[in-house]
């Protein structure tokens, strides 16, 4: 198959050409690996990159004889198990003396971007001297600088994708995210500049986005990988610069890592186009990442509890204990009670019985993943009934097996599908992930796409990003959301315009459906503060459930530990919220106002698919002034239609989600803003919108 729908392929000559209507990407294989020669913006018919300077586009240290034996092509359409969007997979395949090649594209219909990934395997004559024949991809392929050959620079050694831009006036900037949240509160930093003809620089980023001044026209350049903190054989940065030549460096592969029996795959890269406004290209990234992971309501959009939060630990995990906490979780309407660490046989490093372990659960205990006998002594049916009696579903925590490169995958998926299908379970909560190796990173995802495959999609992974090596936001974490942090009034790590600030900053660059934050029970170890006035218990109970309202929230808690007061507030706010949760998640949401500081006004915007037309939510933090102007995405300047759905102030709250409390229009002023107000500090109003 060489086309579906707008998606296709050519192979002629030593041409390779994949594309869709809206970006189309050539390489020649006249010297035996894919040279870029054209990445065409389909749209404006801009082109992006010129190739006077022949570059492979992509490196490994050890691929050093690519004099090309064979190459072929093949295609198909995928959905990753109903996960993604269905699209086309192009597969070209090069054979060489020792390695064989796959470099994989997916393409979307009428998507603007570009999936790419590279892998290797060894071949029969894999155990021969790589270094003999070195050509086009070896040590010593210089790039000249400047026209007077005044500075030359090798290529590097190790990168999974290269663009030789055009334009030399053109600007990029770049965007690190951090995950590890355990030890990093700053999770987002941005950085700018201007290409240099005779500059070679270095950039530790997740995303790069480059932008042409004369044309409007504007590209993103992603790096399918987990963050600096995980990334495999990470070279210290994740783009070079030399001149107008940009390369994706550090493919987490090295020659150590290949095997005869099986590809190899290095960390991806994604490309994508757009034209005019920032927000085009924001759009387009926000899309590439719905096409790998489509957006159902039922599975996606929820509010999950999960005990922990109160930092009993296991200690109060048994039956008696659960059903209270799911009586609770009824009175209040928790869609998805989960059980964290504690239910299974076996004891980790974190439980309140000493001698647990992190790793090696079945060397450890055979039994490990049962249900604790002395805890559940009936097992886990009178759980699983009261919760379907109610409404309620089911949750549980999970470790998998980190020794030896996960080795005991199959052993975990299938522990995994035996929870689903004799429980029910659908969220399993993913901890203590340390991956140390691409045979580990491999054997993970395997883990998960079994259980995903056997289980009909009906499975979502709830991610822990909190500590030690995982996936981060872009690399194999397609298959559920992000439990993003761990925060604690015990320890006075948790205050909501932290959690409001890390949603608001990601919100640019990672859909917020695809993020859990978390609201506590703030009444708890308010001593613990000293008066401080942004601490949870000044905030109140409403405002911390509300800066969560653009992601999943997680009550992070122990329900049955809510004042009766708080209790009746959780039950009115999930109402109203379940309403208008499912839209407010599958539109486009990007941040508004000024970053969270605890002393601001800041917001979200979710963009429907029809124009002009969404959800706002207005957040007034600890602030003297009851007005603020903001600028809004896509605003014409036109007069402002709203229907105010939800407003809370000073913990009161008001509006059912679906029917208006109130109806308003606003005019912009002479910079194109509008103005909101809020009567009284730690408010918010949720507003439906239209110009």
């Amino acid at each position: 198959m060489s086309q579906f729908q707008d998606c296709f392929y050519r192979y002629e000559g030593p041409l390779f050409t994949v594309g869709n209507s809206r970006i189309e990407r050539t390489w020649d294989l006249s010297n035996g690996v894919p040279v870029s020669q054209s990445l065409l913006d389909k749209s404006t018919n801009e082109q992006w990159i010129e190739n006077s300077q022949p570059m492979p586009m992509f490196r490994f240290p050890f691929l050093t004889d690519t004099r090309l034996l064979i190459s072929n092509v093949e295609a198909a359409i995928e959905n990753d198990y109903t996960v993604a969007e269905e699209h086309l997979k192009v597969t070209l395949k090069l054979e060489y003396a020792c390695f064989s090649v796959l470099l994989v594209t997916r393409l979307y219909p009428e998507r603007p971007y570009l999936r790419h990934e590279v892998s290797v395997k060894l071949t029969e004559a894999g155990d021969s001297d790589h270094s003999a024949a070195a050509n086009g991809t070896a040590a010593g392929i210089d790039l000249q600088l400047d026209d007077n050959n005044k500075a030359i620079s090798h290529l590097p050694v190790d990168y999974v994708d290269a663009l030789p831009f055009r334009e030399r006036h053109g600007r990029w900037s770049s965007a690190i995210l951090r995950d590890v949240t355990d030890h990093h509160n700053n999770l987002v930093s941005e950085e700018s500049g201007l290409f240099y003809v005779n500059e070679k620089s270095d950039v530790s980023a997740s995303l790069l986005f480059v932008s042409n001044p004369f044309t409007e026209g504007k590209l993103f350049f992603l790096k399918e990988s987990p963050t600096s903190f995980g990334q495999l054989h990470y070279p210290g940065y994740d783009y070079r610069f030399i001149g107008k030549r940009v390369f994706m460096t550090g493919g987490g592969l090295t020659e150590a890592d290949l095997s005869p029996d099986r590809y190899v795959p290095a960390y991806g890269s994604v490309v994508g186009v757009a034209s005019g406004k920032d927000i085009i290209a924001l759009q387009a990234l926000h899309e590439y990442q719905s096409s790998i992971r489509r957006f159902k309501p039922k599975l996606d959009s929820f509010v999950m509890s999960n005990t922990w939060g109160d930092r009993s630990k296991d200690g109060r995990v048994n039956e008696e204990f659960l059903l209270a906490e799911l009586e609770a979780a009824a009175q209040m309407g928790i869609g998805i009670f989960q059980v964290d660490d504690g239910w299974q046989q076996g004891a980790t490093s974190n439980s309140v019985i000493s001698g647990g372990v992190w790793s090696g659960y079945y060397d450890y205990q055979d039994n490990f993943w049962q249900v604790n006998q002395e805890r559940f002594p009936r097992g886990l049916e009178p759980i699983v009934n009261f919760a379907a009696q109610h409404g309620i579903k089911l949750g549980l925590w999970f470790s998998p097996d980190s020794s030896n490169n996960f080795s005991n995958w199959q052993r975990d998926a299938a522990t995994l599908l035996r929870l689903h299908k004799s429980y029910g379970i659908s969220y399993f909560k993913l901890d203590g992930i340390n991956i140390t190796s691409k045979a580990g990173e491999v054997n993970l995802n395997n883990m998960m796409e079994q259980t995903i495959s056997e289980s009909g999609a009906a499975v979502c992974f709830n991610l822990d990003t909190t500590a030690q090596i995982r996936t981060g936001y872009y690399g194999r974490n397609q298959y559920g959301c992000l439990f993003l942090e761990n925060r604690y009034t015990d320890w006075t790590n948790y205050y909501p315009h932290y959690t409001l600030r890390n949603l608001w900053m990601l919100s640019k660059y990672v859909p917020t459906r695809r993020l859990q934050m978390e609201f506590l029970n703030v009444e708890r170890n308010q001593q613990l503060y000293d008066n401080d006035p942004l601490s949870p218990g000044k905030c109140g109970f409403a405002y911390s459930f509300g800066v969560t309202m653009v992601a999943n929230p997680l009550a992070w808690m122990e329900l049955s530990g809510l004042s009766d007061k708080n209790r009746r507030l959780l039950s009115i706010m999930l109402s109203s919220y379940r309403a208008l949760q499912a839209e407010l998640l599958g539109g486009t949401v990007l941040p508004i106002g000024s970053e969270p500081s605890g002393f601001g006004w800041a917001g979200f915007q979710s963009m429907s698919a029809s124009s002009g037309t969404g959800l706002l939510i207005i957040y007034r933090e600890n602030c003297e002034s009851p007005n603020h102007s903001f600028d809004l995405w896509k605003a014409s300047g036109s007069k402002l239609q709203l229907e105010c759905l939800i407003r809370c102030e000073g913990g009161a709250w008001s509006g059912d989600g679906a029917k208006p409390i109130e109806t308003l229009q606003l005019h912009p002023d002479a910079a194109n803003r509008y103005s909101f107000s809020l009567n009284q500090p730690y408010s918010y109003a949720v507003y439906r919108y239209q110009f």
